[in-house]
């Protein structure tokens, strides 16, 4: 048996940014690329899918949403 690792990458308006670092939380994450996406300071992993090796983290923004 083989152990395969899953790559992440995080979906951030249709555009799949690569993981900075697999050690890193998906808070974590999305603060490295607050850097270049402002709007990440506000934003949340809102699901999590797998698509063969790949898991993919879909950000979504909390602008304008309702607690």
């Amino acid at each position: 048996m083989a152990i395969q690792t899953l790559t992440r990458v995080f979906v951030f308006e249709e555009q799949e940014l690569p993981d900075p670092d697999p050690r890193m939380t998906d808070t974590e994450v999305l603060d490295f690329y607050s850097n270049t996406y402002p709007d990440l300071n506000v934003g949340y992993v809102d699901k999590t899918e797998l698509d063969g090796n790949v898991q993919k983290h879909f950000i979504k923004l909390s602008i304008g949403t309702k607690a």
